[in-house]
């Protein structure tokens, strides 16, 4: 998964889809009337206030990331446990 931000200061996370521990998809009160959604993903490695995170995106759009993130993540730790 990859997730750039910033305008002047450019951040760039790469994140492995089995590094990934919480994918998440919130929305605030402003968000709820205009119908979107953030996508936030948590790591280890991810500080408190920097983490990978997909603002004001379409509510079904969040939700359809959320949901194929979580599939490769299933797959991607399948392939980690399966014996050699």
């Amino acid at each position: 998964m990859f997730v750039a931000s910033g305008l002047l200061r450019r951040k760039l996370w790469v994140v492995p889809y089995e590094k990934t521990q919480t994918i998440r998809v919130s929305r605030g009160p402003v968000q709820r009337a205009l119908r979107l959604s953030s996508l936030l993903l948590d790591t280890a490695g991810a500080g408190a206030l920097r983490s990978p995170e997909m603002h004001d995106l379409d509510e079904s759009e969040a939700e359809r990331m959320a949901d194929r993130l979580y599939a490769l993540f299933q797959a991607a730790r399948a392939r980690i446990r399966k014996p050699a």
